[in-house]
């Protein structure tokens, strides 16, 4: 466990939050880690969760350009890890690498936001719902304002993982309760826009035109039911890293970020 921390004060009611894989390949680098930077430096997030983060180095220099606090997990093994950054206080920190995530609080304003960064493993739907409802358990237990859930989450739209959090399903006797709402969702709602994909075979150069596997939304920010107490209200939110650069003919990661707004009294 790694962590770095910048003093930052600030005030105000707009919050910016995102999650974003940022492919832990040596393709396209050290260009692509560039990218990576001028990326999220596009959204100008007050909250950042990472995933595939090569090294803490990696995540120290991120932080450094960004003027964040930093928090790196490593996953234990060779593929890197995730990181947490933050322009507000970190509060208090726990590893939950043992489900393949991390939490945070964090003050924003008055108020104490609960976060957590995740990264469920791509090759068990079995290991995907025993973390997953680990996570809601142990989420349970926090008495914040705000509670935001980001990551990978690498499950389908039909998924018993997003089924869960949005309490339509249980898992290993375990429920969401009170519920999660897809912000991503909320917001194509209300702007009457559609849905966009974060995984995108058709037109990220990474997949070299991959015409058999389909579109997928991964990665994704979810917030937690705060009735009866009054929600924050959602900006906007929608997916960041989009852009091929023509010097590596990639995008700076094989997934698109998602990035959330919302403002709160």
């Amino acid at each position: 466990m790694e962590e770095r921390g910048y003093i930052v004060s600030k005030c105000e009611k707009r919050l910016c939050l995102a999650t974003y894989n940022i492919w832990n390949s040596d393709e396209g680098m050290p260009f692509r880690a560039e990218c990576i930077a001028k990326e999220i430096q596009k959204i100008n997030p007050d909250i950042l969760c990472l995933q595939e983060v090569k090294d803490k180095t990696m995540a120290y220099e991120l932080a450094d350009k960004l003027e964040m606090s930093c928090y790196f997990i490593s996953y234990g093994n060779d593929e890197g890890g995730i990181c947490l950054l933050s322009a507000y206080p970190i509060i208090e920190k726990e590893d939950w690498m043992y489900v393949n995530a991390q939490y945070a609080a964090i003050q924003y304003n008055l108020k104490t936001l609960g976060i957590v960064n995740m990264h469920l493993p791509w090759d068990s739907v079995i290991k995907r719902e025993k973390y997953i409802s680990k996570i809601v358990s142990r989420l349970a237990e926090k008495n914040c304002d705000y509670v935001f859930v980001l990551g990978d989450f690498n499950s389908g739209n039909d998924s018993d993982v997003f089924r869960m959090l949005k309490g339509e399903c249980s898992l290993y006797e375990i429920e969401a309760n009170p519920c999660y709402y897809d912000l991503a969702l909320a917001s194509t709602e209300v702007n009457e826009t559609a849905v966009k994909s974060t995984l995108d075979f058709r037109n990220n150069p990474r997949f070299h035109d991959n015409t058999i596997e389909i579109n997928q939304r991964f990665d994704r920010i979810f917030f937690r039911n705060t009735y009866p107490v009054k929600f924050p209200r959602l900006v906007e939110c929608d997916i960041f890293g989009t852009k091929v650069y023509s010097e590596i003919n990639l995008c700076a990661s094989d997934h698109y970020g998602v990035y959330a707004v919302i403002e709160s009294e």
